[in-house]
């Protein structure tokens, strides 16, 4: 069965990012980056994530895109295994 969000979903989404350029989510294994002005978003992953993270954020990409944001990459962060390691590797790089 394919998810619908309904709108408590749309609604916790929205909430979720208000105001955040960056939103590490630990019980999914991934950081999403935000582009509010262009209704953007990247994502970088976890290496080996889970049937459950992955359907995770599908779900949140779902809302995120009848939300009118626009998915412009995804990446597999190789040798990390949490959101923590991503965030410092994003620090790191700085222009992210």
């Amino acid at each position: 069965m394919e998810y619908q969000p309904n709108e408590e979903d749309l609604r916790w989404t929205l909430n979720a990012i208000q105001g955040k350029t960056t939103w590490a989510m630990p019980s999914v294994g991934c950081v999403f980056k935000f582009d509010h002005l262009n209704k953007q978003f990247l994502i970088l992953m976890k290496e080996n994530p889970t049937s459950a993270e992955t359907e995770s954020v599908e779900r949140i990409v779902t809302n995120l895109t009848i939300l009118g944001f626009q998915e412009t990459g995804s990446f597999i962060m190789k040798g990390m295994n949490h959101v923590d390691q991503i965030l410092a590797a994003m620090d790191t790089i700085g222009h992210l």
